[in-house]
């Protein structure tokens, strides 16, 4: 019996928090409903991730996987600046 376990497998199906900060429009739904994750940035006042510096963004685009998505769940922007996958 094989009893090796291949962890890879595990980090394909985690769940992902697309950003993409282009589509933004502002409304605070993200940062109100989930603040340990969502911050309004102070430059163009748009929603991005707390502790990703902007630099990890790629043309305006950055990907989270988590192992969990906590509040992220609970809300949907409503311009899909914020896109939640399971």
């Amino acid at each position: 019996m094989n009893t090796n376990i291949n962890y890879n497998l595990f980090y394909i199906f985690m769940p992902k928090i697309i950003n993409n900060r282009e589509e933004c429009i502002e409304c605070g739904l993200c940062w109100t409903t989930c603040p340990s994750y969502w911050e309004r940035d102070g430059e163009d006042g748009r929603a991005k991730l707390r502790s990703v510096s902007l630099d990890k963004y790629e043309d305006g685009v950055y990907v989270l996987e988590l192992s969990e998505l906590g509040c992220n769940k609970d809300f949907q922007c409503p311009t899909n600046a914020i896109k939640v996958e399971e």
